[in-house]
């Protein structure tokens, strides 16, 4: 009999009780949808070190799990797969790592094909390596790495460093970045380090490849050699830094009425932008982190999101109970409360997650709801308290609420890319040293408040001069 469930595979892997002889994972995404190279962007939860914990633990002793990738003339996500694969099995104890995998490739000739990495849980037996052999050369395909056989291709070079404890330079040495992902910063798929953009657009125009006539997109050698995903990325955070720039700052210096009001104008500024980065980034990387215990990332984009707006809304209904002068004291202690918050996510969240999971979707989201609630409240105080502190400078008002919707839009995508160079959890870091740093803003803004209030009306001013002019 066959029992079809649908579940996200993280998810079901961990709430099973049950052993399995085989996990398979063949077809379970694609880049058809994806040709403008995007996929590079997203994260993939099924491709992480903590993901082949589970898969093991689910296994029987003498389990395997398969996994079905691209191979491209380069070895790029099938040595990933590998590379993870024996980092985990040395993880757990396992003494030579190199003889518990296989990978297996179809014919490439210079071309995009398949391949197949075959991780098991005890080492392979001389035995059914020999039928592997068999049946690779029967079915037309390459034995990329096999434990008993040396081969020059970087398969048998990954082995080797791992067998000789020189892994990580085998790493630095490798044209492509095939180390191992973690669950906080889960993009499997960007194979290309932070200078690959540069060292691209630095290329002659001549040796770009040309190729003509409808190719699809697996089997272009743009889609295997340019950064496409790290390109877009970049030129969409430029395009919008661009446009915040001439939209929002430049105007600052040149249109008179962003300088009318007493105090200086950055202040301000540099507090709604600082607000506008740091819960952006807030609410992605949470977004991110919560998506495992909720099994599904449409999941963890409404129910984090909608915890957010909901817990700001009422954040900033709280924060009219408090005077302008402890304008201060209640932004020191958000941005106290915000890193003791996060410090508490970093700990207990995995094993939330874990001890989690068996539980019913409902009891997951209000987890969720109970984790996010703290944190989003607090950090609705911030804005109204802002904007009462600038209420007796009308002209920048209308550029606070600009800066902070432009600074939520570029942050946006900023977080992803600093998630992909220093993962989920240190994005949250950076949105608490944004809140610690508005602070330190607020000071300043109730200083101007209270010089302003001791000044005389502009009016009274005028008739003085007239008076005495």
């Amino acid at each position: 009999d066959m029992k079809l469930i649908a579940a996200e595979g993280r998810t079901f892997i961990r709430r099973t009780r049950q052993k399995y002889d085989l996990i398979q994972m063949s077809g379970v995404d694609t880049y058809t949808a994806l040709s403008s190279g995007a996929y590079v962007l997203s994260e993939s939860y099924l491709y992480t070190r903590q993901a082949f914990h589970d898969y093991f633990d689910a296994l029987s002793d003498d389990g395997m799990f398969t996994i079905i990738r691209f191979a491209f003339p380069a070895p790029r996500e099938t040595l990933r797969i590998m590379a993870i694969a024996m980092d985990v099995l040395a993880e757990r104890g396992v003494q030579d790592p190199w003889k518990h995998v296989v990978v297996v490739r179809t014919q490439l000739g210079g071309k995009t094909g398949l391949g197949g990495i075959l991780v098991k849980k005890s080492p392979f037996t001389s035995a059914e390596l020999d039928k592997l052999r068999a049946w690779s050369a029967n079915a037309g395909c390459e034995d990329s790495y096999l434990p008993d056989e040396d081969k020059d291709n970087p398969f048998h070079a990954l082995a080797k460093a791992v067998r000789e404890d020189k892994v990580e330079e085998f790493y630095d040495s490798y044209p492509y970045n095939i180390r191992p992902v973690v669950d906080d910063k889960p993009f499997f798929f960007n194979q290309f380090g932070p200078g690959a953009v540069w060292d691209y657009l630095w290329r002659s125009a001549s040796e770009k490849p040309k190729e003509t006539g409808i190719v699809w997109v697996a089997l272009r050698k743009d889609f295997q050699t340019k950064p496409v995903g790290m390109l877009l990325l970049t030129a969409t955070a430029g395009l919008l830094l661009i446009l915040v720039l001439v939209c929002i700052l430049l105007p600052l210096l040149f249109v008179p009425g962003a300088r009318a009001g007493q105090g200086t104008r950055w202040v301000p500024i540099g507090y709604f932008l600082c607000l506008g980065f740091a819960y952006i980034f807030l609410m992605i990387s949470s977004m991110q982190r919560f998506s495992l215990l909720l099994g599904h990332p449409t999941y963890a984009i409404s129910v984090t999101m909608a915890t957010f707006l909901v817990g700001s809304g009422l954040g900033s209904l709280l924060s009219g109970r408090f005077s302008a002068k402890r304008a201060p004291m209640v932004l020191g202690l958000v941005a106290l409360f915000l890193c003791g918050w996060f410090a508490f996510l970093q700990i207990q969240l995995p094993s939330l997650t874990l001890q989690w999971l068996p539980e019913s979707f409902g009891m997951r989201a209000l987890l969720t709801v109970g984790l996010i609630t703290p944190m989003a409240f607090a950090m609705g105080m911030c804005f109204p308290t802002g904007m009462r502190q600038i209420a007796h400078r009308e002209a920048m008002i209308p550029w606070a609420y600009g800066v902070n919707g432009a600074a939520s839009v570029l942050g946006s995508v900023l977080s992803v890319g600093l998630a992909m160079l220093f993962g989920f959890t240190n994005v949250q870091w950076f949105a608490a040293f944004l809140y610690i740093l508005a602070a330190l803003l607020m000071r300043r803004l109730v200083r101007e408040r209270a010089a302003a209030a001791d000044e005389p009306p502009a009016d009274v001013v005028a008739q003085l001069d007239k008076i005495l002019g």
